[in-house]
């Protein structure tokens, strides 16, 4: 059985996700079966620990890396939950709280929440500390390391589909509502000038 590959992002917030790198380090200390990309930001991570890094990825090495992992932990923003369907790599979301001044409030909560009500990621915000949070990476990275990788990339690979249609389907109804509206005016302005 090969290890498990994941990547870690916390995105560019300006305030510190260290929960969540501190239950990687403690995962990583204890000996996962698993290949460590970290991205963390304005935290303390020690670079040593993984096969790669850096406080902050550009897009196209955030892509690269989403393509390489077989999973991503991720905060609970939009860009990393949507760059990791977009690479066919399951999504478990840790969002950031307010209570641990992780963020100014709880909008990655309510979005998180949002997501797995339309069945397109899990979260995995267990309990308060570094600690519980170390076990349930620990015990995501066990239960993917059984799971027949054809398998889950199918799955994974339908969630983004469905993610993909409901964007179109988000687009086609905006300019629905919005093209009479631009239309509207543009026939008032022309109207002005006459």
């Amino acid at each position: 059985m090969s290890n498990t590959r994941v990547l870690v992002t916390v995105g560019t917030h300006e305030q510190p996700f260290q929960r969540l790198l501190d239950a990687v380090s403690l995962v990583i200390d204890q000996g996962a079966a698993a290949e460590w990309v970290v991205q963390y930001g304005v935290a303390t991570f020690d670079p040593r620990q993984a096969l790669h890094a850096e406080p902050y990825l550009s897009h196209d090495e955030l892509l690269r890396w989403n393509q390489w992992a077989d999973i991503a932990f991720t905060g609970g923003s939009p860009g990393g939950i949507f760059d990791a369907l977009a690479a066919d790599t399951e999504p478990f979301v840790i969002p950031r709280r307010h209570q641990h001044g992780e963020h100014i409030n709880d909008h990655q909560v309510e979005f998180a929440d949002r997501m797995v009500e339309l069945g397109l990621v899990v979260t995995l915000d267990a309990g308060e500390t570094a600690e519980d949070l170390a076990d349930a990476l620990r015990a995501t990275i066990e239960r993917v390391a059984l799971e027949d990788p054809d398998e889950r990339r199918r799955r994974i690979q339908a969630i983004a589909a469905e993610s993909r249609a409901r964007t179109q389907a988000f687009v086609e109804g905006f300019a629905e509502v919005v093209t009479p509206l631009l239309d509207k005016g543009a026939t008032r302005s022309r109207r002005k000038r006459s």
